[in-house]
């Protein structure tokens, strides 16, 4: 099950299933707006920032109305389309996967890292985290949000019965030696609650990033 569980596939396919219900509890969750708030005002608008992990495109949204210019990348189509169709959201989303962004290097003013890692693989997040660092430009900023802990585990898909998910928590000491590797510099970390609608109701953690 863990192994199923770890594949990028079956992340998609699970999240293609559970796309409309997420869209309806997730869309207008303001819980991280504070967040996003000091990420976004850190920015000069307007800036192009890649949303990673987007679903149907609520934070990007949110970018958008503080006058940024969000780009979204999804690896699940479903999410993306319910977005465009049920929400109106307008600005460029694509699907794709974090292991492989579809754009040119140093490209972005900003990344929007929004609970992407959670269904990465802790062996995986190494090369992930380089991926990422290579289509910021230098000096550019991100929003890592995670969940904090000290385990990966395998979770039932709270949105699609007899679905599982990998889920891998974070704590500041073990990933900031991966951070520095893959070219990043942590600035700040807070903590936050869990929303009471969240399937993992692990503390928040809020990491900013600059690329070094």
């Amino acid at each position: 099950m863990m192994n199923d569980a770890m594949d990028s596939g079956n992340t998609r396919r699970v999240y293609d299933l559970a796309a409309r219900d997420y869209e309806e509890i997730f869309f207008d969750d303001l819980s991280d707006a504070h967040w996003l708030d000091s990420f976004s005002s850190s920015l000069e608008a307007p800036s192009l920032i890649l949303d990673v992990g987007c679903g149907p495109g609520n934070f990007s949204n949110y970018l958008g109305s503080r006058g940024h210019c969000p780009v979204g990348i999804d690896i699940s189509f479903e999410m993306l389309s319910v977005g465009r169709q049920r929400r109106g959201v307008h600005h460029p989303m694509v699907q794709g996967t974090m292991e492989r962004l579809p754009f040119r290097s140093g490209i972005f003013d900003g990344l929007l890292i929004a609970y992407s890692l959670l269904h990465i693989p802790k062996k995986n997040v190494q090369s992930v985290l380089q991926e990422l660092r290579r289509v910021i430009k230098a000096n550019g900023r991100s929003l890592l949000l995670l969940k904090e802990g000290d385990d990966e585990r395998v979770i039932a898909a709270s949105l699609v019965a007899g679905e599982f998910l990998v889920a891998s928590m974070w704590r500041v000491p073990e990933l900031q030696p991966l951070l520095e590797l893959a070219g990043w510099n942590l600035i700040s970390a807070e903590h936050g609650e869990p929303a009471r609608q969240e399937e993992i109701q692990e503390p928040k953690l809020a990491l900013t990033l600059i690329a070094a």
